[in-house]
């Protein structure tokens, strides 16, 4: 697993050149209520929170299942891509100072503290990335309010946790744009194009991919063995879906 350690106890790591987009004035005007309250925003944007709503999704809206589980394979093939991605161009997090955690309201400081600390490379922001296949997906599988709403809301959805990523200083702008660039790309490719085309088996299909794209992430970094675990998720779910989806 990738070394985790605290953004704001970092020094000097290099990577001026990415630089552009660092908010490193926040750590002087952020108060410590709202670093903890971006802290539980930027949860939007996290793997866990994309897991239970698509679990909830996938209970309430019974007629959305197929696309609900395609929705779930493309984010795990994002995953395998944005971490793929990361491995192979190792730009190293900010050197922003965030909040110092002794500022946190209690309640919030194990969430602030978790937030900060992230391990591995910038470059694509994951939260970013899985924030758009997440809320962009929901636009396409959606029927509630008008697209145009939909639209809206996602983006104002991504927003959020992109600036939150830019505040709690583990990201710059290129990484959060780099994020959604590859969050997009991964929706198009693996969700939009099988749902055209193989409309039937779009939820095997983004499983599917999620596998190779696993491996990719496997090769770039190494070994993690991270990527293992996304592939045999895919497999799993994939003959999860199989058994139920004879069923019905």
């Amino acid at each position: 697993m990738e070394q985790i350690t605290p953004v704001w106890a970092v020094g000097s790591t290099g990577g001026t050149a990415r630089s552009v987009g660092e908010l490193d004035v926040l750590g002087d005007v952020l108060p410590g209520w709202l670093a903890g309250l971006m802290s539980v925003l930027t949860q939007l944007g996290d793997f866990w929170f994309l897991t239970v709503l698509l679990g909830v999704c996938f209970w309430q809206l019974p007629e959305k299942r197929s696309a609900v589980v395609a929705l779930f394979g493309t984010a795990l093939g994002g995953l395998g891509l944005y971490r793929a991605l990361k491995h192979t161009f190792e730009f190293p997090r900010p050197e922003t100072v965030p909040v110092d955690p002794g500022a946190v309201p209690g309640v919030l400081r194990p969430l602030y503290g978790h937030a900060i600390a992230a391990g591995g490379y910038g470059f694509p922001s994951g939260h970013a990335t899985t924030a758009t296949i997440l809320y962009g997906g929901l636009v396409l599988v959606l029927t509630v309010g008008t697209r145009s709403q939909r639209i809206a809301g996602a983006a104002g959805l991504v927003a959020v946790v992109c600036f939150s990523r830019l505040a709690l200083g583990v990201h710059n702008l290129v990484d959060v744009i780099g994020g959604i660039g590859t969050g997009l790309l991964a929706l198009g490719l693996l969700f939009v194009l099988p749902g055209r085309y193989l409309p039937e088996q779009r939820a095997y299909v983004t499983l599917a991919a999620a596998v190779p794209l696993a491996g990719l992430y496997l090769l770039a970094s190494g070994g993690n063995v991270t990527a293992v675990q996304v592939a045999l998720v895919a497999v799993v779910t994939m003959g999860g879906w199989w058994a139920l989806d004879g069923r019905e």
